[in-house]
């Protein structure tokens, strides 16, 4: 599909960009891949403790998800600004995002923190009746909380890094973190090596050590290494700029708004998948476990995407911009192709790895067919709204895209027909995919258009 537009827009060196996107992609790749197995990992020992353990802490673990998503939307908008800053070599102006989502993501880990100590129980009570699964679920949730605030300083720097076209390190502490996490995992979870037999508190204790370990590593590169144009400090954040304030919240509130209702609507998911019973909602989990672990490859160009045209763009070279996304977006549809036959080739395996059989193996495979179908256009929406549009600043389309099929389409039919249809899990998990289409319909004709192709920083 193509436009007059594209008429004036000059041929690119494909090489280029491929070599760009795999220097940049390959790190997040390798750090998302590791911290998505170990997720599975964890579930695998988890499931040696039963369905209800794993339903549990799979409930439990959605307040941790809303949480990063938050953070997440907050940081992405600085995001943008570090990265057209960078490309337009503008390194002293760094500081001000970053002072800003450092003091952001401190005051929301420590808001969760506070809800996950204090408030756990109601949070779980929200997905689940099971007086076992919430009991689990509130331990769970009390050595978690310890992570909440050390993950998000960390977070922040990492996005730093990744817009300035440095991923490298992170990957390298994340392999370090995760190492330790999954070590930790198996002595605490089922008492080895002399350690505690602690069952689920010992895989959130696991995760809060590693977060710490990952952070460490994170402010000694900042701080004592060779990453200057990253270091904030308690003065800074008195002296953030308020025009500069003013235009990040313009550009972020959408960002923002974005991911706590994506995030919003993907724990409604959940909640529809909890009214048909333990095993269904344990189910729905563990394939959606193996699914992310698949999609690392569509994350990691989503992230690389909006760091290649952020720091286009901020060197002023937009049509170089429009080209590479033209590129970019059929390589998102090639890579969600791909995602989605490795999905349907794993099938029989996956039941195997959590050590079920039975109705939660069978329903395992089913779930995993319907997330192999709607890969495809998840890959290119992911890329599309995170990657090219916040690159330029078009970020209330963005919210639209994501928000609008959502709440109008996958909502309110997974929930109608987990709760008053009768649907199995099936059926209930193809209405949760149903949006990703609409996305795919809305999102493609405005990322042709050009018009997310801003620059948003003022050159020197």
């Amino acid at each position: 599909m193509e436009n007059n537009i594209d008429k004036n827009i000059p041929k690119r060196n494909n090489k280029e960009l491929f070599a760009m996107l795999l220097y940049l992609a390959t790190p997040i790749i390798v750090q998302n891949l590791i911290s998505n197995s170990l997720v599975m990992i964890d579930t695998v020992m988890i499931a040696r403790l039963g369905e209800t353990a794993v339903a549990a802490v799979g409930v439990a673990g959605r307040l941790n998800f809303i949480l990063m998503l938050i953070v997440f939307g907050f940081y992405s908008g600085a995001g943008v600004f570090i990265a057209q800053y960078n490309g337009s070599r503008q390194f002293e102006k760094i500081r001000t995002p970053m002072s800003v989502i450092v003091v952001i993501g401190l005051l929301l880990t420590a808001t969760f923190t506070v809800i996950a100590l204090f408030f756990g129980e109601g949070f779980m009570r929200i997905f689940s009746k099971d007086e076992e699964v919430i009991r689990l679920g509130i331990v769970y949730l009390k050595y978690l909380a310890i992570s909440f605030i050390p993950g998000g300083l960390a977070f922040s720097f990492v996005i730093g890094m990744r817009s300035t076209k440095d991923p490298k390190f992170p990957m390298f502490a994340s392999i370090v973190s995760m190492s330790v996490n999954a070590i930790l995992n198996y002595c605490l979870i089922f008492g080895k090596f002399g350690f505690p037999q602690l069952g689920v508190a010992g895989a959130a204790i696991a995760t809060s050590i590693a977060k710490m370990v990952e952070l460490a590593m994170i402010l000694y590169t900042v701080y004592l290494g060779s990453r200057k144009i990253l270091r904030v400090f308690p003065r800074d954040f008195l002296h953030i700029d308020g025009d500069f304030f003013k235009k990040y919240l313009q550009l972020s509130w959408p960002i923002i708004l974005n991911e706590a209702l994506w995030g919003l609507g993907t724990v409604m998911y959940s909640l529809a998948y909890s009214k048909l019973g333990t095993i269904p909602f344990a189910a729905s989990q563990m394939a959606q476990i193996v699914n992310d672990i698949l999609l690392v490859f569509s994350f990691g160009l989503s992230a690389a995407v909006g760091t290649i045209l952020g720091n286009k763009l901020g060197e002023g070279k937009r049509d170089e911009a429009i080209a590479d996304s033209r590129v970019i977006m059929k390589l998102a549809v090639m890579i969600g192709l791909t995602t989605g036959a490795v999905v349907i080739l794993i099938l029989p395996l996956v039941p195997k790895i959590f050590g079920v059989e039975g109705e939660s193996a069978q329903l395992i495979r089913d779930v995993l067919i319907v997330r192999a179908i709607a890969n495809c256009f998840v890959t290119f929406n992911w890329t599309n709204v995170t990657g090219i549009l916040r690159s330029g600043g078009d970020t209330i389309f963005g919210l639209l895209i994501d928000a609008i099929p959502m709440w109008c389409i996958g909502v309110p039919v997974a929930l109608l027909g987990a709760t008053v249809f009768g649907w199995n899990l099936q059926l209930v998990v193809v209405a949760t995919v149903l949006d990703e289409l609409a996305k795919f319909v809305i999102g493609l004709p405005r990322a042709l258009q050009n018009k997310w192709a801003n620059v948003l920083v003022e050159e020197q």
